[in-house]
């Protein structure tokens, strides 16, 4: 079985909105560590397809199971 690798996309303001209903330092960690990642370019290149992640997990889920073919 060949592996495919999904790369999901979402800018650092979406990242901030999605942590900031749970404000703890930890999360202000995660914060920094994601803008680190990203201004870094950590693990691009490495993907098949590359997909936003700004809509509800079960339009993404879907469209990864169709670009794989399982659905």
């Amino acid at each position: 079985m060949q592996l495919r690798v999904v790369r999901l996309t979402v800018p650092l303001s979406g990242i901030e909105q999605r942590l900031a209903a749970d404000v703890t330092t930890e999360r202000q960690e995660e914060l920094r560590e994601a803008a680190r990642q990203i201004a870094a370019g950590e693990g691009v290149g490495l993907e098949d397809v590359v997909l936003a992640n700004d809509r509800p997990v079960p339009v993404v889920a879907q469209q990864i199971m169709t670009w794989l073919g399982w659905v």
